[in-house]
């Protein structure tokens, strides 16, 4: 059985694997799938992380958030600690 080190170091490399163009049609299909959710509809207040590199692309998303009256909130990171 993988330990979750293994399975985060898997599919780490699957993301570094996958094509801009690629992160960038699945970060799209996520987001309408998150926007058309109730909870994201009624939500006040919502916490995002800004997205680096192959991550699922928040930055749309945190502005379409804003865009609708949508608090959002962000972690701080210094030093590499949240």
């Amino acid at each position: 059985m993988e330990t979750k080190k293994e399975i985060r170091q898997r599919f780490l490399e699957k993301r570094k694997a996958m094509s801009s163009q690629e992160v960038k049609k699945l970060s799209s299909l996520i987001m309408q799938k998150i926007i058309n959710l109730d909870e994201f509809k009624n939500a006040k207040n919502i916490m995002f992380y800004y997205s680096i590199g192959n991550e699922v692309a928040t930055h749309e998303l945190i502005n379409y958030a804003l865009e609708n009256g949508k608090n959002i909130s962000l972690p701080k990171v210094i030093n590499g600690f949240y």
